[in-house]
């Protein structure tokens, strides 16, 4: 095999391994009160120019606790 200078040549060795937490969240939302009343930390909310929409209990939830505010049940 012939190698030429254009041909690049990678080397790795690994010295340690180490786990890391990434948070990936949003920043935080500013909007109206009145249709944050119902919600509680770590809920999972859409929020759409100031509204928060709708809210999950949790992130992949599949039943919605809030509609604009309002609980559902």
């Amino acid at each position: 095999m012939i190698f030429l200078e254009r041909d690049p040549i990678y080397a790795w060795t690994c010295a340690r391994n180490e786990t890391v937490t990434v948070d990936k969240s949003d920043r935080p939302q500013t909007g109206s009160a009145r249709y944050a009343q119902g919600l509680k930390p770590g809920m999972f909310v859409v929020v759409t120019e100031g509204i928060a929409v709708a809210a999950w209990a949790k992130p992949g939830g599949s039943t919605l606790s809030l509609v604009f505010g309002v609980e559902v049940k």
